[in-house]
């Protein structure tokens, strides 16, 4: 193991320390809330009911399908061209990427309200009482929920420190089929429900109104369907997927980014779920490990601690914030370790540097006080330890301290009330 793998691996375990003082102070409050607001997890109950009815290896096949287990390569090529000190003029990576959903700026979403007529043998689908179309506008900017979740564009506001302004409007749609029709290819570029239900709106919809990014691309469609939804990772759920086809386009504007929402609009699921399918789209992996739940089972996997895209709980965090561009280099402590020593840079100063010691056990000491920030227009920014090899995108460890601001400002009681 080299001296700096050695560094790593000590300070590591010193900063875990701290790190879970602060998760257990958030942890205990919590629970009630963040069981009863993760539909994006699949539970034990869940997974042996799968297993019982064949379906577990065909969801687990859709899970690895959609990808979200990493980040976007584009979010990545542009992190690493940030760490680099490549400028924006000169990033050959554009800013957003084709097809998809601006992280700064304006953004312009389309939500589509649809039912389902009856069938031979199957019922029409319409929605419960309160699930309407204008709950599911009020889902993008009506501020109808309960803050943090308050709706999509209050918290991508505060999450973005006002870098990404989201806006949108809902549209009902009646299927040309029964609901069974779409089955089969609901994601099809040519047949699918997505594709059907913009064509038919065409007449009532400037889809270029819709890009607000400009770079050719719808900035993202939402499909809240009505009836019942059949359980994790099955078609009827929610989730978040691209189109990639270049020859489909609605107004001379294309589609990538679509996101199925099956949780009521009138229901706080509804809020918290369409806020981390966002995530999605922005680029932003899931914080839980799919295919360790299917092995082990729900618990442990994932993050310490609670994050929107982990168990649909909090902020975004500070990471996830780096990689969207949210972040500026000088709230970003990097601790780097290499055969000579210890280097603490933020942004392009240098706060210290650290002489290999004979053991190669170098330490370093960093006051974690200035990192506390109550203030919902500000973040403490986060610490990354790292050898001196590939930075950030090496083995890591990342420290973060969240006060109780902004979309963190949040608690709950132990029998899960607010």
């Amino acid at each position: 193991m080299s001296a700096s793998h050695r560094f790593l691996h000590r300070f590591a375990a010193l900063l875990s320390s701290a790190a879970l003082a602060f998760g257990l102070s958030c942890a205990s409050a919590m629970p009630a809330f963040a069981e009863a607001t993760v539909p994006c997890q699949l539970t034990d109950d869940q997974r042996e009911a799968y297993e019982a009815d064949g379906t577990l290896d065909q969801r687990l096949a859709r899970a690895e399908e959609l990808g979200h287990d990493q980040p976007s390569e584009e979010l990545i090529a542009r992190a690493r061209q940030r760490e680099s000190g490549v400028s924006p003029q000169e990033n050959s990576v554009p800013s957003n990427w084709a097809g998809g959903m601006p992280t700064e700026g304006e953004a312009h979403v389309i939500a589509l309200y649809v039912d389902f007529p009856a069938g031979e043998n199957e019922p029409a689908y319409t929605f419960e009482e309160g699930d309407t179309l204008e709950a599911l506008d009020a889902l993008i900017d009506g501020g109808s929920g309960t803050f943090p979740y308050e709706d999509l564009a209050s918290y991508y506001y505060r999450s973005s420190y006002g870098a990404l302004e989201i806006s949108g409007d809902a549209y009902a749609y009646t299927a040309q089929h029964p609901r069974s029709y779409y089955e089969g290819y609901a994601y099809d570029a040519d047949n699918g429900l997505f594709v059907e239900a913009l064509r038919a709106l065409d007449e009532s919809i400037d889809y270029t109104d819709y890009d607000g990014d400009q770079d050719g691309y719808i900035d993202a469609v939402y499909l809240h369907f009505a009836g019942p939804n059949y359980g994790w990772m099955s078609m009827w759920w929610s989730q978040e997927f691209k189109v990639e086809r270049d020859d489909l386009s609605f107004d001379g504007v294309g589609l990538s980014n679509c996101v199925m929402l099956h949780s009521p609009s009138n229901d706080p699921a509804g809020y918290s779920t369409i806020i981390h399918e966002t995530g999605h789209a922005l680029g932003l992996p899931d914080y839980y490990n799919a295919m360790a739940q299917m092995q082990y089972g729900a618990w442990p996997t994932g993050i310490i601690g609670s994050d929107i895209m982990m168990d649909n709980v909090g902020d975004h965090n500070g990471f996830s914030k780096w990689l969207l561009g949210w972040l500026d280099e000088d709230q970003v402590t990097r601790v780097v370790a290499s055969s000579e020593g210890i280097d603490v840079t933020q942004g392009e100063k240098t706060l210290d540097h650290i002489e290999p010691a004979e053991d190669g056990a170098s330490e370093v000491t960093l006051d974690l006080g200035r990192f506390v920030t109550d203030a919902a227009e500000d973040t403490g920014g986060i610490i990354v330890v790292s050898n001196a090899d590939e930075g950030i995108f090496s083995d890591y460890y990342v420290l973060q301290y969240d006060g109780f601001g902004g979309n963190q400002s949040l608690y709950v009681n132990e029998d899960g009330g607010d």
